[in-house]
């Protein structure tokens, strides 16, 4: 009856297109006009899609290229400026032990050890990077100051009690002694130069 009437006030002057909504849906519409949902065309979704897609991508692509750039800072950073360990930092790496230049101490024999004479003591351990490439550089020292200074090195999560009692916070701790009293110390990567300056000072000391 109400659809009849709807047909009856279009034709008395209402409009067509009205009519036609109403008459596609089969829901009640009584006097408010009914509007068919609108349908998105294929042809307009599709690209739609297909430009979210190279979004998502260039996304993608730009923060791996930030990760990388950053990671590639990072190492570079660590490779030119190389100060030290802390001593909570930890590493599966491991370092090469004592040479011919250089002897090993531990919680017995280091005090006896640094009692007479100059002895420059390399602390350090195992899981430490920058430990790893002063070991050359100790080395280097030892063989040049042979006969008139002895270099040592400590490991000091085997000699925890000695680096305490030395305040030894951060490694590769490098120090001076002479006659069993520290005379000079480096903390961080320091070069065979400033190690053998340091040496030279303390045996000519009095």
């Amino acid at each position: 009856m109400k659809f009849r009437q709807e047909i009856k006030r279009s034709r008395s002057g209402g409009s067509f297109a009205r009519l036609r909504r109403c008459s596609s849906v089969t829901a009640r519409c009584g006097d408010a006009p009914c509007v068919a949902p609108r349908i998105r065309p294929k042809s307009l979704a599709a690209p739609s899609a297909a430009i979210y897609e190279m979004t998502s991508k260039d996304t993608r692509a730009r923060k791996t290229l930030t990760a990388v750039t950053v990671l590639g800072i990072f190492l570079l950073a660590t490779a030119l400026f190389p100060t030290g360990c802390s001593r909570g930092e930890s590493s599966s790496s491991s370092s090469s032990s004592a040479s011919a230049h250089v002897r090993e101490l531990d919680e017995t024999s280091f005090d006896a050890e640094i009692q007479q004479g100059v002895v420059l003591v390399d602390f350090w351990a195992t899981w430490c990077g920058p430990c790893r490439m002063q070991a050359p550089i100790v080395e280097q020292v030892g063989a040049q100051v042979e006969g008139k200074a002895k270099v040592a090195k400590l490991d000091v999560d085997k000699a925890s009690s000695v680096a305490k009692k030395l305040n030894i916070d951060a490694i590769p701790t490098l120090v001076v002694f002479k006659d069993g009293k520290p005379h000079k110390r480096f903390v961080g990567l320091t070069k065979a130069d400033a190690l053998l300056s340091a040496i030279n000072a303390a045996v000519d000391a009095k």
